[in-house]
């Protein structure tokens, strides 16, 4: 659907005379996404541009024509037939549209799949439960079902409370002001009035003057510059920016000419109208009072601060481009309102004269405060000159036919929007906007901050620690968490529980919600249905999940990877009971010289030294039937916990890796003078070195931990002066997506790429060769340089290569600020080897 317009498209690929689903894992040869457009029979639809990208479809069998002008009905006779038009996807991103065929929309990704997501009505709930619960009890515990979709619900819920908050501070300023009999407001009035409520409900925040001003300008200025227009105070219709212009700045004279032939009011609004595009372009110079720095950084903006000139250049944006916005919007004027017989090019050509005129008048402007700034290779518009009008009730609107955007002001009723060939009509706000959720959310009083972190499995222990005493305190307001605060946690006098969907089965309810009502106050707690069949049959029958009543867990004793790590608990347990100097230090009092490391070689000496006193114990522990798998019938068992190829030789060979690179970037920071970097090795190596010996065995999946995962790796974020905040660990079977190269993982609000494999000193990744072939579903994987046991099923069969990253990835050196979710570029699958094709084929 577009994001603009709300156009709708059909996602899929053509496979033979039929729409198929779309394949989106880039590593498929058949990787493939196509975006159809449904038209809606109009003649302008079935003509220009869409001429041999014509497709008839059968919603029934999903049977489609081939591309053409004038595309045949399928031959399934079936009658139910869609006329869709082929759209053209980006060269470098196949599964992007480069802008919508409906309204013109042009973004990074202007046309998303439509997901049922949660994170927008989760943030609704939690906003509303924050703004009505009492200000000593405002504490929710948020649970979901993923760790990734509660570490990012931290983020996102605390960034949007910021924005609406910003926004509510805004408009009470402007009101304020209003009341006192101002017609509109300059920002430096603006600013004052919001420095006064933010120093009034600062809760004693040790902030100078300064500060609350610098503040004030970032919220004012974010908004004024915001790249979040339909939910602005502007998109909302409850504030009006506009471009000023000096009395003294004379318009063009050609605006009273042919073609364009304005009176002077109309022409002075067209001009300060063209000038407040430059806000949408994000090309205005950050001016604040004397004192006060505001850097664009700080407005937390999607797009980068862009300067002009005419023409443009290689950094430099156009003001008279033939495809800007500006010159997009005249011409469709012309096209209305200008004379008859303009052929498009001399639109354009008058619509690039006019501007150059305007540019050059501004350039020329002497007053005190400049219309135009000079910037880098262009020129920027002065804040200043911009003012904001409180919106009644009774002032008009004006709609997009085309793209449904709400408009503040009109010329010649064209939508001033990029591209959008539509046209605006007059509504009063209540018509308009009157049930809009968030126009009245601006209008309420909500309370100054909404704190939000996460309290999962991706933080290092010291962190989640805190964030759990924090939210004990009140300090957090809510803590979005993963199944670790299912059992054995007492929150104390906690009254909320939200469950963003429904949980797996009646125990995990009865667990999640029974983290409150624990002291004085009954618990609350409020579950949200996704649209998804598991939730949908929660809400239609919620007394199932409420009931209580659960399938007993079944465990499988005879797991031979869970029995081994048993194995390895119970001999490293007789190893540290011996030698209790080793277990009670940290990693390098276990591991000894963490250069030259001994440990392994030491426990599996001691292993040989007590074989019959630990054999007499671990056949007691392991069922019989495992006895030959784990080696105890054959003293085997000593390599599985100790040998060269094992979990603990592997985390032995990682951190004194890890160790050494490390020292030797720290010599390199000496020997250059980077004393900041020179601190952050010295600090990083005591971190690594330090780390408690339990915690260590535990993340490197050496003895059992929650969950009994068999194969953990780490997207390894050693290089992040934050990385000790954070454990990004995944079994290998779901790492090999989440952490492959390329993919974006959030963890304590900050996002996280993944950059490459890890390699380890004296350590080899194990390459393999496989075969699939999906005509057969048959699959088969051998060791490179040996011979595959068959020929292959057929052609379809393509060998490929692979290698088992059992040391993990690596991360960009610091996390970035996320900027919206992550995306997963890759999936897990699983395949069956040993299959066969059908007899015959």
């Amino acid at each position: 659907m577009c994001r603009e317009c709300g156009q709708h498209y059909l996602v899929g690929r053509r496979d033979g005379d039929h729409l198929a689903e779309a394949m989106r894992d880039e590593s498929e040869l058949d990787y493939k996404i196509e975006f159809y457009r449904p038209l809606d029979g109009s003649s302008d639809d079935e003509c220009g541009s869409n001429n041999g990208r014509l497709v008839s479809f059968c919603t029934r069998c999903g049977k489609m024509s081939r591309r053409s002008t004038n595309p045949k009905e399928p031959s399934c006779g079936h009658g139910a037939i869609l006329r869709l038009v082929f759209e053209e996807e980006r060269e470098s991103h196949e599964d992007q549209l480069r802008r919508c065929g409906r309204c013109g929309y042009r973004a990074p990704d202007p046309v998303r799949e439509v997901t049922h997501g949660t994170d927008g009505p989760n943030a609704v709930i939690a906003t509303t439960l924050h703004q009505l619960l009492p200000e000593t009890r405002r504490k929710v515990l948020a649970f979901a079902d993923g760790r990734q979709e509660a570490a990012f619900f931290a983020w996102y819920l605390q960034d949007t409370y910021e924005a609406i908050h910003s926004r509510v501070l805004i408009l009470r300023a402007l009101r304020a002001i209003a009341s006192s009999g101002a017609d509109e407001a300059g920002l430096h009035d603006l600013v004052l009035e919001i420095r006064e409520l933010l120093r009034s409900e600062g809760g004693g925040d040790p902030c100078t003057d300064r500060e609350w001003l610098q503040r004030a300008w970032v919220h004012l200025l974010r908004e004024l510059l915001t790249d979040q227009p339909r939910i602005s105070l502007e998109g909302v219709g409850l504030v009006r920016w506009f471009f000023k212009l000096p009395r003294e700045v004379n318009c063009p004279a050609s605006l009273g000419q042919h073609p364009w032939n304005l009176e002077a009011a109309e022409a002075r609004k067209v001009v300060a109208y063209l000038f407040d595009s430059l806000r949408t372009d994000h090309c205005v110079e950050l001016v604040a009072d004397a004192g006060v720095r505001v850097l664009w950084d700080d407005l937390k903006l999607k797009a980068k601060q862009s300067c002009m000139a005419i023409g443009g250049g290689r950094t430099t944006k156009a003001w008279d481009g033939a495809r800007t916005r500006r010159v997009g919007l005249l011409a469709r004027w012309l096209e209305r309102h200008g004379p008859a017989g303009m052929t498009p090019p001399e639109r354009v050509a008058a619509a690039q004269s006019l501007l150059r005129e305007i540019w050059e008048t501004a350039s020329r402007y002497q007053g005190k405060v400049p219309l135009l700034c000079a910037a880098e290779n262009g020129r920027r518009a002065h804040p200043r000159w911009w003012r904001a009008q409180l919106l009644r009730d009774s002032d008009p609107l004006f709609r997009c036919t085309t793209c449904g955007r709400l408009h503040t002001d009109s010329i010649g009723n064209v939508c001033a929007r990029y591209g959008c060939p539509g046209a605006l009509v007059q509504m009063d706000s209540e018509a308009a906007v009157a049930d809009d959720h968030y126009r009245v959310l601006y209008g309420q009083s909500l309370p100054p901050t909404l704190r939000a972190e996460e309290h999962t499995a991706q933080l290092a222990r010291e962190e989640a620690r805190n964030f759990q005493d924090e939210f004990e305190a009140g300090r957090i307001h809510l803590l979005s968490c993963s199944t670790t605060f299912e059992l054995g946690i007492d929150l104390g006098d906690l009254d909320t529980i939200f469950l963003r969907n429904a949980p797996p089965e009646p125990f995990n309810y009865a667990q999640r919600v029974g983290r409150a009502g624990r002291r004085v106050h009954p618990g609350f707690a409020i579950t949200y249905c996704r649209q998804r069949p598991h939730d949908q049959a929660a809400f239609e029958d919620p007394f199932r999940i409420m009931s209580g009543k659960t399938k007993p867990p079944v465990l499988s004793v005879t797991n031979e990877k869970i029995a081994t790590r048993h194995v390895v608990a119970v001999s490293l347990a007789a190893f540290f009971q011996e030698h209790r100097d080793r277990f009670e230090k940290n990693v390098e009092g276990f591991l000894g010289k963490m250069s030259e490391p001994t440990a392994v070689d030491e426990i599996r000496s001691f292993l040989r030294n007590h074989q019959c006193t630990l054999e007499n114990r671990l056949t007691a522990i392991v069922p019989d039937s495992l006895h030959n798998a784990v080696g105890l019938c054959d003293g085997t068992w000593i390599d599985k916990v100790a040998g060269t190829d094992t979990a603990l030789a592997r985390a032995q060979a990682e951190v004194s890796d890890d160790y050494l690179k490390v020292q030797a970037l720290r010599r390199d920071c000496v020997e250059r003078e980077d004393y900041k970097g020179a601190d952050w090795t010295k600090r990083r190596l005591n971190t690594i070195s330090t780390e408690d010996v339990i915690s260590f065995l535990s993340r490197k999946a050496v003895i059992p931990k929650y969950g009994f995962p068999v194969d953990v790796v780490e997207l390894d974020l050693q290089r992040s002066s934050l990385g000790s905040t954070v454990a990004l660990q995944r079994d290998l079977a779901l790492a090999v997506a989440e952490f492959a190269p390329g993919a974006e993982v959030v963890a304590n609000k900050r996002l996280w790429v993944s950059k490459g494999l890890k390699r380890v000193v004296g350590k080899a990744w194990e390459r393999l060769r496989y075969r699939k072939c999906k005509t057969h579903g048959t699959f088969e994987i051998w060791l490179e340089g040996q011979e595959p046991s068959t020929s292959g099923c057929c052609t379809q069969a393509r060998t490929q290569s692979l290698v088992d990253p059992i040391f993990g990835f690596v991360a960009s050196p610091e996390g970035l600020e996320p900027k919206g979710r992550p995306r997963r570029l890759f999936t897990s699958r699983p395949y069956f080897r040993g299959m066969t094709a059908p007899v015959g084929n």
